[in-house]
């Protein structure tokens, strides 16, 4: 960028003194500590340590502690996340004091418990510059002159010391030219702890905890540089200082926490915006109220996705393991995992039954339906089906041709962003800059091959420039800079590199002033994960995410780089809604951007903890058969009799008839483009208060309030809610409200209880609800991605090796294809493929289904023994318990539905007994229907009293088999009504509220039958 006529280079950050939420959390911690003894210049123990406290001081003053803290709490408002609209529990939760190991305790130390208070503070709202005073406010109200302050990491180490220095001189005017000394500490330089600790000034020692949370660290070990033979850690300990934990959720180990009180505090003081364990708040201020104070900034996201190819977070078939016999024994499968909040892919061998996605028990947005239904090959091409209809080869690498141009349209939209942003802010003296999150720091250090995102901004910033003056003649070296905690490229050799790579990082770690001067041509930031904490800039207003992120706190820590107002020319805060927007450009839909947002503000205690179904954990239980009377064991013993005949499907295919109805399905199918679908929305904030106003026998009166982030969208309502309602109204529908109803009504206790378990009392108002909502903005779906170009797939192979058609009924069913879809092949091969095989996929099911008969064999496919066994061991989300009509003492249970389903059996007296099918009881239907596993057996008594009817029955949120999630099941049910009649069992699909379910099959059901008999 050229330098502009009112630059500067000296330009220094301008502090505020009087921001009301920084000094509340100041004088929290000041006024907490007010009972314990003030040193007017620190106390010099006989040792010669300049210590906070006396030895004889030295006591536990919890009493106090907790008293205040109840007052200050109260007086901050601060609510328990864990306990929606209650107070914290006044008592002072305390972490013993030990040590790695006993000798580096001081030697006559009193055993003593630490007490640990938490600020949380969101982030970019003055965290830091918050402990900094805290520690210039104690110093001079109480005289404490020993802090420690601890941080996780280098880059957060590297922070604080630019803020200390960038805030020095503001914090000593404040008070009485102060003057406090940030000491680094450092293994090879051990004599400053000596000055640390004799030293009559206020003194901050700056440690990371790795330099003390191991007994192999220089700290525990004696050294010639410290006099009398004494440990440097005795050094830290003699003082008692006052520690501060920069960013705590990085250290909640056993082993952090242990060596973090072998430093013997006074106190442990806890500063997050995303704290995991939240000991003692004293003062919050949650993004919900940053926002609407105006003290962070908008943030908008843009989404960037694909909408023709496989979602990264679906599985991906790598193989078939077979076994010496050539017999397919497990799938290899790729999946997609998150570790350290990044979406990475790992591979596994799965068996028939397993589900794909309990392995990825992490995974945010859980898929339903993928346990493995069969694998092998078909025509030499190895295969994968699962339990919702889907088949999966091994891959193409279409898949990866549309990510990397997802990623330069999202980098092409940044810089588009940037440029226009700087265009629109120069008048006012405010430097943009854009921070790129990148997959791997080859991406950008690399060779020129590996160097993808390098490449890409190159290229688009070459693209774009010339459409402003003032951006011509740079170049892409010019503007950008990258900060990575370590290079493993190892291609940037040369001295001149080094240099410029030490240049890059002084700037972005400690010159921060002096990027935001126009004499600074650098403004694009490039990042992997070094810069999730610790660092900041003001002027960030586009953040791109070149990853899939989607931990608990990596979100929201991203964001936090760019939430800072920011600053002119002068380093004074500009204010304001249009000018203060932060852009967040990702690689996902802005819907799902926020629901994950959302879930990880759940997960921190941003919002109160609702009940969600748990994540099926692979633990074997064990069920036992019982023994069963001998009248019945004979029923059991017919009814088996019938079920396990061996049986022969009979397919008859109609070619002219099955060309006929393809055509026409494909003559109104849709075929997908290559493009890249553009969504944007922005991200608010929202506070739902509930106020029970009334209750009856029926339903209760609750008034609503929904207050935004933006006073402007603010919401109140009244409504009337009876028994199994959600909390809803037609003008607040948040899903947080729709997961809680209406369980009980007490009127005793004048009170409502919810399902999530949560109660309500007449009169009193309470939070439900404090997280992200968002605003749609736009929406684009006719982006073509114009530069990929896709391999060219052999179609009629693929086609007939899938669906076993004849090359000349794929040429004709390919030529009723309208034009204008056709041509969509050559620009999407993989993506029309897919639909035409989902298409004739259905159609091929529903002619078979159609024409379909059976043969029943004589002999059985195996002993009730084999099927049923003394003992099982299930797999399953639930085990219920259940009586003598079970076959088994417990029922394994998939859904609520089958749960109410076995209540209805268990209550029922003329059930005799039943069974949930084994899962290796399959009905073998045709391949392009899959086999079929039904659930239930049921034995009752019909009208003679005599147990009469054997039943099969499936249970199902719907009898209304049209309204089946998966498409596919529907024919699986239409071939098992055949199939059982054969067999001579009576087969129904039923619902948990089917009144009379024993009765024989719907009429409807029995009518459509004869149409098709009558059709053929």
């Amino acid at each position: 960028m050229t330098q502009s006529p009112t630059s500067s280079t000296t330009m220094r950050f301008v502090y505020d003194d009087r921001q009301s939420h920084q000094i509340s959390a100041i004088e929290s911690i000041v006024e907490l500590l007010q009972d314990v003894p003030r040193q007017d210049s620190g106390f010099a123990l006989p040792t010669g340590a300049v210590a906070n406290l006396p030895e004889e001081q030295l006591q536990d003053y919890a009493a106090e502690l907790s008293e205040r803290m109840a007052e200050i709490q109260k007086r901050n408002n601060v609510v328990d996340p864990r306990s929606a609209g209650q107070f914290l529990r006044p008592e002072v939760e305390f972490l013993t004091s030990s040590g790695l190991n006993a000798h580096v305790m001081p030697p006559n130390a009193p055993t003593v418990t630490v007490p640990h208070f938490s600020i949380e503070m969101e982030t970019g709202t003055g965290k830091t510059y918050v402990y900094l005073r805290t520690i210039y406010a104690l110093r001079q109200t109480y005289g404490f002159g020993k802090f420690v302050i601890v941080v996780p990491s280098i880059a957060i180490y590297e922070g604080v010391k630019a803020a200390f220095n960038s805030m020095r001189v503001h914090l000593q005017q404040l008070y009485n030219n102060e003057r406090c000394n940030l000491i680094e500490y450092d293994g090879e330089k051990l004599s400053k702890l000596r000055e640390y600790e004799t030293q009559r000034t206020c003194d901050i020692l700056l440690m990371t905890v790795d330099s003390f949370n191991k007994c192999s660290n220089l700290i525990f070990k004696s050294s010639e540089k410290l006099p009398g033979g004494r440990l440097p850690i005795n050094y830290i300990q003699s003082v008692q200082p006052v520690v501060i934990l920069d960013e705590p959720q990085n250290m909640e180990s056993d082993t952090a926490q242990k060596a973090i009180h072998t430093l013997n505090p006074l106190c442990v003081l806890r500063y997050s915006a995303t704290h995991r364990n939240a000991i003692n708040v004293m003062y919050q201020l949650r993004p919900f109220d940053a926002l609407r104070m105006g003290l962070v900034k908008r943030v908008q996201v843009i989404g960037l996705t694909s909408a023709s190819t496989q979602n990264d977070t679906q599985p991906m078939l790598l193989g078939v393991t077979y076994s010496s016999t050539k017999k397919p024994t497990s799938a290899r499968v790729e999946y997609p995992v998150i570790e350290s909040g990044i979406v990475k892919r790992k591979a596994a061998e799965f068996r028939l039954g397993q589900d794909v996605y309990a392995q990825a028990s992490k995974q945010p947005i859980v898929a339903d339906g993928w346990r493995i239904n069969d694998f092998g090959k078909r025509d030499g091409r190895e295969f994968v089906s699962f339990q919702n209809g889907q088949v999966l080869y091994v891959s193409s690498v279409a898949d990866v041709q549309v990510r990397r141009e997802i990623f330069r349209q999202q980098i092409h939209a940044t810089i588009d962003m940037h440029i226009r942003r700087q265009a629109v802010l120069e008048a006012q003296g405010i430097k943009v800059l854009s921070l790129f999150f990148i997959d791997k720091v080859a991406s950008y250090r690399g060779n020129d091959d590996e160097a993808l995102v390098r490449t890409i901004f190159a290229q688009e910033f070459a693209r774009l420039q010339d459409r402003y003056a003032r951006w011509r003649g740079l170049s892409a070296e010019n503007v950008s800079a990258a900060y990575f905690a370590a290079d493993k490229s190892g291609a940037l050799t040369d001295d001149e590199k080094k240099m410029e790579l030490k240049r890059e990082y002084q700037l972005i770690m400690h010159d921060k002033e002096n990027m935001l001067s126009f004499a600074e041509p650098k403004c694009f930031i490039f990042a992997h994960s070094a810069l999730k904490e610790g660092w900041d800039n003001p002027n960030v207003f586009q953040i791109c995410t070149l990853r899939e992120t989607q931990s608990e706190l990596r979100k929201r820590q991203e964001i936090g780089r760019g939430l800072r107002i920011c600053v002119n020319q002068s380093g004074e805060r500009v204010f304001g809604d249009d000018v203060n927007i932060l852009t967040v450009v990702a690689n996902e839909s802005y819907e799902l951007f926020v629901q994950r947002l959302q879930t990880e503000m759940d997960r921190e205690g941003l919002s109160p903890d609702v009940v969600r179904e748990l994540t099926p954990q692979q633990v074997m239980k064990p069920i036992n058969r019982r023994t069963l009377s001998a009248r019945d064991a004979q029923y059991f013993d017919q009814f088996w009799a019938k079920a396990a005949r061996r049986i022969t499907a009979n397919i008859r295919i109609d070619d002219v008839a099955l060309l006929r109805e393809g055509q026409e399905r494909l003559r109104n199918t849709e075929f997908p483009e290559p493009r890249i679908v553009l969504t944007k929305g922005e991200v608010t904030m929202a506070r739902v208060m509930v106020t029970l106003n009334h209750i009856d026998g029926y339903g209760a009166t609750i008034s609503l309030k929904q207050f935004s982030s933006r006073q402007t969208d603010d919401i109140a309502s009244d409504v009337r809610v009876t028994l199994g309602q959600p909390l809803v109204s037609t003008s607040i529908d948040l899903p947080e409200l729709r997961m809680r109803t209406i369980e009980k009504i007490d009127s005793m206790q004048q009170m409502v209880l919810l399902s999530t378990g949560e109660s309500l009392y007449v009169g009193v108002t309470v939070e439900l609800f404090h997280g992200g909502v968002f605003k749609p903005l736009r929406h684009e779906e006719k982006q073509v991605v114009s530069d990929v170009r896709y391999p060219i797939i052999d179609f009629p192979k693929r086609v007939g090796d899938e669906l076993q058609l004849s090359h000349h009924m794929i040429r004709e069913l390919f030529a009723a294809i309208p034009l204008g879809q056709r041509v969509l092949f050559f620009q999407n091969p993989e993506g029309f493929t897919s639909t035409f095989l989902d298409v004739m996929r259905d159609v091929l099911r529903a002619h078979v289904v159609q024409r379909l008969s059976f043969t029943v064999h004589d002999d059985l496919i195996g002993t009730i023994t084999d099927w049923f066994p003394a003992t099982v061991e299930a797999v399953q989300k639930k085990l219920v318990d259940t009586s003598q009509r079970s076959v088994y003492d417990k029922t394994p249970i998939d859904s609520g539905v089958e749960e109410r389903f076995v209540a209805m059996l268990e209550g029922d007296d003329e059930v005799l007994f039943y069974f949930k099918f084994p899962h290796k009881y399959k009905l073998d239907f045709p391949e392009v229907i899959g086999n079929y596993n039904p659930d239930w057996a049921v034995v009752r008594r019909g009208p003679r009293n005599e147990p009469e009817l054997y039943l099969v029955r499936e249970t199902k949120g719907s009898e209304n088999i049209e309204n089946l999630r998966f498409v596919h099941e529907k024919h699986k049910i239409r071939a098992a009504y055949r199939c059982f009649a054969e067999l001579g069992l009576d087969y129904r699909v039923v619902s948990d509220t089917t009144n009379e379910w024993w009765h024989p099959r719907a009429i409807q059901d029995q009518v459509e039958e004869v149409r098709e008999v009558l059709e053929k």
